[in-house]
């Protein structure tokens, strides 16, 4: 939820501890949760969209360079390699991961 701070430096933060946990533990091992972080960035929108003066919300920690890089990888691991039921939490997180992020953040995917 810290993702969606209107803090600049604590969105950054956020951003920078979920990549240094997916670097260290790896995606396949972190996929496993996709459901639990779906759910979590589900809540993170709705924190923003509390703050938000658009209808779309702005979460800082997606909508900046690489910002939905280590989330993008956790799901596609989960879409490609998982269970049938963890496949579609990763295309449902990543069809909610397009509809958070501006198109010039997520275009590199």
């Amino acid at each position: 939820r810290q993702c969606a701070d209107t803090d600049l430096r604590c969105a950054t933060a956020c951003w920078n501890v979920i990549n240094a946990l997916l670097t260290s533990v790896g995606g396949k091992e972190v996929s496993a949760h996709t459901s639990m972080i779906r759910h979590a960035l589900r809540l993170a929108a709705a924190d923003a969209k509390l703050h938000s003066e658009g209808e779309k919300p702005n979460i800082l920690g997606l909508n900046a360079k690489n910002g939905p890089s280590p989330f993008v990888s956790i799901f596609i691991e989960a879409l490609l390699h998982g269970s049938l039921e963890l496949r579609e939490q990763g295309a449902l997180a990543l069809a909610e991961i397009v509809e958070l992020c501006d198109s010039k953040f997520i275009s590199p995917f």
